[in-house]
């Protein structure tokens, strides 16, 4: 009887524990039960995450032949239209500008037209801009200014002159914009 007397004694004596008991199975509960809800939340998540990574296409930077092609074929459209007649001397200036400026990683040359009907490549990222004046005798124009529009270069160039320190020192320049270029030609090769 004394066994009987002890384990009546030892629950009347534990009643005090069952609140505390239910509130810590009901907070582990609710635990549980957040846990299992944020893992299907994160699986969900890394779900669309895969699924979204097999979608975005990776756009490489272009080559130096592909920004070359580019800017040929450019420069063949903007002559068939018939905005722009350059002189076979500003076009041989054109191909020696273009063979020596533009590389692998530098932002896309833009070939335009001018008013005197010649060509124009301006390499142009964030505000910072490059750009080869083509005359009509073969002499070239380059130019450079910062994102705040003060001149960084301007030198004009005759068709039989070494400017090979210039060509290097603007290479330079166009791989540090092109460092910096958020939007590029979509290689067609």
């Amino acid at each position: 009887m004394t066994v009987f007397a002890d384990a009546v004694r030892l629950d009347a004596g534990t009643q005090w524990l069952k609140p505390i008991t239910n509130n810590v199975t009901s907070a582990v509960r609710v635990a549980i039960e957040a846990a299992a809800s944020e893992l299907m939340r994160l699986q969900a998540v890394r779900a669309d995450v895969t699924s979204l990574a097999s979608t975005v296409e990776v756009v490489p930077i272009p080559t130096e032949f592909d920004l070359r092609v580019h800017a040929v074929r450019t420069l063949s459209s903007i002559i068939s239209s018939g905005t722009a007649e350059p002189t076979p001397e500003a076009l041989r200036s054109f191909q020696h500008a273009v063979s020596a400026l533009v590389r692998e990683g530098g932002p896309t040359p833009q070939v335009g037209n001018t008013a005197t009907g010649s060509v124009e490549v301006q390499w142009l990222v964030g505000g910072e801009l490059v750009s080869a004046l083509f005359d009509a005798n073969g002499d070239l124009n380059l130019y450079a200014e910062d994102a705040s529009g003060d001149v960084l270069l301007d030198r004009d160039i005759a068709p039989a002159e070494d400017w090979s320190a210039t060509a290097t020192e603007v290479r330079g320049r166009l791989a540090a914009m092109g460092s910096r270029a958020s939007a590029r030609l979509i290689s067609a090769s």
